[in-house]
């Protein structure tokens, strides 16, 4: 049971981790849809994001700081998600 929960708990947080990607990629790059549409789900693959963030939108993913930042920005929006869901 606990491993099936792991997986479940992994699987959010990559999916979690994949539209935060591709809503800042959207945000920071002016063509975004223009540079992604033709493939696919870009943004499943780690290798794949960071060279579209680091081509196109000056972030370079490799960089420790950079994926604390991002880390940080998952949080906030994760707290605020849980906010809004106890006010319902």
């Amino acid at each position: 049971m606990f491993e099936r929960l792991a997986v479940d708990v992994l699987k959010s947080v990559v999916s979690v981790f994949e539209s935060f990607a591709r809503q800042q990629f959207r945000e920071r790059v002016a063509n975004a849809e223009e540079l992604t549409s033709d493939s696919g789900d870009v943004f499943e693959r780690l290798d794949h994001t960071a060279a579209l963030f680091s081509e196109h939108a000056g972030v370079d993913l490799s960089r420790p700081e950079t994926v604390r930042a991002v880390v940080d920005q998952l949080d906030d929006l994760v707290t605020r998600l849980e906010q809004e869901i106890s006010a319902l």
